[in-house]
């Protein structure tokens, strides 16, 4: 996915120790007249774990909230006995989205994004001890998980000092499966950015589509209608987003004799696997990818976007999407861009949610990106009318901290700060 899962993972805001740290504050109620200042939650080394810090900008006023939103996080990411830290969203150990997740007292819950591999590293041996005791800890403190399980993703460090690579995919599945070579990331590795060849699965062949059903059918056993579950994530492709690893955006990818339509064919079969399996469960499909298939591929490729979308919204699931982005104060309202990618996913979500279906926005990413920088974090207006635009039944934030992709210009928001500077006022 390259570029893709870097924008992916930009992430909302971080904490940075700064001279008065160490000192205290009363955090912000979202909606509150007080003056915002950063509670500081522990996430990714930071030297001040649990201190609410005094910001640079607190005379900055909280405003009124804009509608409801549940909200979600994702958890810290996993730390190594080294204490390096596994740059990814993932679920590696029952404690890292557990107790070691920052406890928000407004939020929601968290996402739960767990490898294929994870849970089934042996054929016919499934483990699910990770999603049962995350579950059991957040039914205890009345919050709800998103579930997601990723049957392909980049492999990642199982341990520290280059040992044990895993992909998303066991290695059983590659076994059976067709599979291609892809020089590509991975994870988990000190310093970071590493690259090898990996084997991926061939989300074509038949067989592959055959094993990922049986996982299907057995998670909706175990969880399907489970009340602690918020939504269950169709995944697809990296991290339970429908991102094929092939490389790249549409037209430059490497996957041999890959086509959009393909990707298309395999996530609406995918789609018709979770529909076939739960029946109780809200659904979740998130279309991070689409946009650049409806933006950036063919004139077949773009028919086939618009058509799968069509069908995605016919069956009422939750879709949620990767950002937000600001162009200007008219945003969403005025002529579309056809060659944007973003501003095509975003049209895609808006139009369902003026049909009535229900939305979600994940990752919140572009609040740190290029076009919506620190002028823009601090024009609360303009970032609560896009809230208020889209009204999400959901929010979910993360941090970035460990990837050290933080955009130049992003004053050192933390998220529990920026939702207060937002006025989110989550669902009980």
């Amino acid at each position: 996915m390259g570029a893709l899962a870097i924008c992916a993972l930009m992430v909302v805001a971080f904490t940075q120790p700064t001279a008065n740290a160490g000192q205290t504050c009363t955090p912000v109620i979202p909606g509150s007249p007080s003056q915002v200042c950063t509670c500081d939650l522990g996430y990714h080394r930071d030297l001040y774990s649990g201190v609410c810090e005094p910001d640079a900008d607190n005379d900055v006023t909280t405003p009124p909230p804009a509608p409801g939103a549940a909200l979600f996080f994702y958890p810290p990411p996993y730390q190594y006995n080294d204490h390096h830290l596994l740059d990814s969203i993932q679920a590696v150990s029952v404690s890292q989205v557990t107790d070691l997740v920052p406890a928000v007292s407004f939020m929601s819950g968290i996402a739960l994004v767990v490898d294929w591999s994870s849970i089934c590293p042996t054929a016919g041996a499934c483990d699910f001890t990770l999603i049962d005791r995350t579950l059991a800890y957040w039914t205890a403190r009345n919050k709800k998980i998103v579930l997601s399980v990723a049957t392909i993703s980049f492999p990642f460090m199982s341990a520290p000092a280059g040992k044990d690579v895993q992909n998303a995919t066991p290695d059983w599945v590659l076994a059976q499966v067709k599979t291609y070579p892809v020089s590509t990331e991975i994870m988990g590795t000190n310093p970071i950015r590493k690259t090898a060849v990996s084997q991926f699965p061939d989300f074509r062949d038949p067989k592959f589509l055959q094993l990922t059903s049986a996982l299907v059918r057995d998670l909706a056993q175990r969880y399907d209608g489970n009340p602690t579950i918020a939504q269950v994530r169709i995944g697809t492709g990296l991290l339970g987003e429908e991102n094929p690893i092939v490389g790249g955006s549409p037209g430059n990818t490497t996957m041999p004799n890959f086509q959009e339509t393909q990707w298309l064919a395999f996530c609406l079969e995918t789609v018709h696997q979770y529909q076939s399996a739960f029946h109780k469960s809200e659904l979740e499909f998130d279309i991070a990818r689409l946009g650049f298939t409806r933006a950036l591929g063919t004139g077949t490729d773009q028919v086939f976007a618009d058509a799968f979308f069509a069908e995605l919204a016919a069956s009422r699931l939750f879709i949620a999407y990767n950002g937000l982005e600001a162009h200007d104060d008219d945003l969403l309202t005025g002529a579309p861009n056809p060659a944007d990618a973003i501003d095509t996913g975003l049209r895609y979500l808006l139009g369902y949610r003026r049909s009535g279906g229900r939305i979600g926005l994940e990752a919140v990413q572009p609040l740190a990106g290029p076009r919506m920088g620190t002028a823009d974090l601090q024009n609360v207006a303009k970032i609560q009318h896009v809230v208020s635009i889209f009204q999400p039944a959901r929010l979910v934030f993360f941090d970035d901290v460990a990837l050290g992709i933080v955009s130049p210009d992003t004053s050192p928001f933390h998220a529990a700060e920026l939702v207060s500077g937002l006025g989110i006022q989550p669902s009980p």
